[in-house]
C-alpha cells in the first residue's frame, strides 16, 4: 500500500499548474540551446541582410579573377574545399600572435563553417531537395541548429542558390562586448576563382542592456542565445523588435516562410548602442588583419600550384584601405 501510495501521490506526480508547466517547457528550451550553445552552423536570413546576428557590414568585396590561359585543356587546377582548407590553416595561425593586437586578442579566434539558408526557399524546396529537409525536419517546427558534416560537406564545392557554404571567422574583444566576423564564400573551375569577402561589426551593448551581455559567455554563439534574450529583455526593446518585424527597413514585405523560419535582426543586435573611436579602431584593426591574411593565403596558394597572381595582387592593392567596396 505504501508504494502505490508514493506512486500515486508522490511527489513529482501531478502535472502542476499551468505556470510550472510553463516554467518547465522554458527550462527544456533553454536546455536545448545550452547544447547547441558554440556549436550553431546554420543561419536562416530573410530580407536583405545575410548574416543576421552578427552585426552592421563595414567592410567588403568581392573579385572575380583569371586563372591562366582559357585555351589550356579543361581541367581542374584546385577545388575550393582545398583553398578554404589552406585559409583555415592561415587564419589559425593567426593565434600564435601576441603582439598584432591589445590583449592578444587573436589567441581566441573562432573559426566554424556555416551555412546560410534563404527562409523563402525552405518550404520551396522541401519536397524536392534532401538539404532542405535537413535544415527543416519538419515544416510545422523550427529549422535546425547544426547541420551533420556530411551535410556541410556537400556544399562546399558546390552550394545551390538558396543555401550557401561560407567560412567564418570571429574576433571578440572588449569583455565580449564588441565582435568582429568576417565570411568567405568560394568559387572555382579551371579557369577563374571567385571570392566573396564580407566583414562585419556587432557593437557594445547600450548601458541599459550590459548587465545582461555580460551573462553572456561567448557572442560567437550570439543567434543560440537570442531566445533566451527574448525571455529577458526589457518589454520596450521587445516592443522595438515587434515594430521592426511590421514595418521592413529594406520595404520589402516578408513572405509567409520568412516570418515562420527567418530572422532580419538579432535582438542583440537591436540592443546594440553606437560604436566608438576605440571600438571603431579595434574591429577595423582585426577586419585588416583577417582580410590581409585571407589575401596572402590565397596569393601563396596560387603560387604553389604554377598559377599567376599579378591580377590578385594588382586587386589587393586595389582594396587598399577602402571600408566597403561593392
Amino acid at each position: 500500500m505504501r508504494v502505490l501510495l508514493r506512486r500515486r501521490f508522490g511527489h513529482g506526480v501531478f502535472p502542476g499548474t499551468e505556470e510550472e508547466r510553463t516554467s518547465r517547457r522554458h527550462q527544456a528550451r533553454l536546455g536545448v540551446i545550452a547544447e547547441h550553445q558554440g556549436h550553431t552552423n546554420v543561419i536562416v536570413r530573410s530580407g536583405e541582410n545575410p548574416f543576421p546576428g552578427f552585426g552592421d557590414r563595414t567592410r567588403g568585396w568581392s573579385m572575380a579573377l583569371q586563372l591562366g590561359d582559357p585555351d589550356l585543356p579543361r581541367q581542374a587546377r584546385f577545388t575550393p574545399k582545398e583553398l578554404y582548407d589552406h585559409i583555415s590553416m592561415s587564419l589559425e595561425s593567426l593565434r600564435g600572435s601576441p603582439f598584432l593586437t591589445p590583449g592578444w586578442r587573436l589567441r581566441d579566434l573562432a573559426l566554424s563553417r556555416q551555412a546560410v539558408v534563404t527562409a523563402a526557399e525552405l518550404l520551396d524546396h522541401h519536397a524536392l531537395d534532401i538539404r532542405s529537409r535537413a535544415v527543416l525536419p519538419d515544416p510545422a517546427g523550427a529549422p535546425v541548429g547544426v547541420l551533420a558534416a556530411e551535410e556541410l560537406d556537400s556544399l562546399v564545392n558546390a552550394s545551390p542558390e538558396w543555401i550557401r557554404y561560407y567560412l567564418h571567422a570571429g574576433v571578440e574583444s572588449w569583455r565580449q562586448d564588441l565582435v568582429v566576423s568576417a565570411f568567405l564564400h568560394i568559387g572555382a573551375d579551371h579557369r577563374t576563382l571567385y571570392l566573396e569577402w564580407h566583414g562585419l561589426t556587432l557593437g557594445p551593448v547600450t548601458p541599459e542592456y550590459r548587465a545582461l551581455a555580460d551573462t553572456a559567455s561567448q557572442v560567437s554563439t550570439v543567434l543560440a542565445r537570442t531566445s533566451y534574450r527574448l525571455l529577458t529583455l526589457p518589454v520596450q526593446l521587445l516592443r522595438h523588435a515587434w515594430q521592426l518585424t511590421r514595418r521592413p527597413a529594406d520595404g520589402i514585405s516578408p513572405t509567409a516562410s520568412d516570418l515562420a523560419y527567418g530572422a532580419r535582426r538579432s535582438l542583440r543586435e537591436l540592443a546594440a548602442g553606437p560604436v566608438g573611436y576605440t571600438d571603431r579602431v579595434d574591429a577595423e584593426r582585426h577586419l585588416k588583419l583577417l582580410e590581409s591574411t585571407t589575401l596572402t593565403a590565397v596569393e601563396r596558394f596560387l603560387t604553389e600550384r604554377g598559377i599567376s597572381t599579378n591580377e590578385l595582387r594588382s586587386r589587393a592593392d586595389a582594396l587598399g584601405n577602402a571600408t566597403l567596396l561593392h
